[in-house]
């Protein structure tokens, strides 16, 4: 039914179950709220590269990647699969990461990559985007709590890293 503002509103027995806003979004079971309505959705791909700390891409490799993602409202969902493929120069830097996410971080986020073949020190691999940046760099997780980041140095040709993960944005 279109109600006085001009929302549409979808009823069950005489109960709202959603409401499309006439600002634009979607609400749900009776909250007419525009803050809290859903009024973005988005699918894609993106093409992850091979960054140092600073965000800069590495040059003379191969980039065997593929990036898929998800948005809805200000929550975004990656997957990341990559190859290396071969490898002659790295970064650059401390500091080995992917960059190219589609959007700027909104705080911190982070995961745990599959991998194969990377040297990763003193423990087991995370994964880190901080706030205001859309790349992220490598980590290796130590159980003292202490750890170390994984170099340029440390991923060599052919090896491979999968990763999905979320992150807010703006």
């Amino acid at each position: 039914s279109v109600v006085g503002s001009n929302d549409i509103e979808f009823l069950t027995n005489s109960t709202e179950r959603m409401r499309i806003l006439s600002g634009g979004g979607i609400t749900f079971n009776g909250d007419t709220t525009a803050a809290n309505a859903l009024s973005d959705y988005e699918e894609g791909t993106f093409t992850p590269t091979f960054v140092h700390q600073s965000g800069g891409e590495a040059s003379n490799y191969n980039n065997n990647s593929s990036g898929q993602y998800v948005k809805i409202g200000k929550m975004v969902w990656v997957n990341v699969s990559w190859s290396m493929g071969t490898i002659s120069t790295g970064p650059g830097s401390l500091y080995a990461g992917i960059g190219g996410f589609p959007f700027v971080a909104d705080g911190s986020a982070g995961g745990a990559p599959w991998y194969t073949n990377i040297n990763v020190p003193n423990g087991h691999a995370t994964f880190q985007i901080s706030n205001n940046y859309n790349y992220g760099i490598f980590y290796s997780q130590r159980d003292d709590n202490n750890y170390n980041t994984i170099s340029p140095g440390d991923i060599s040709s052919n090896d491979n890293f999968y990763i999905t993960f979320c992150y807010k944005t703006d």
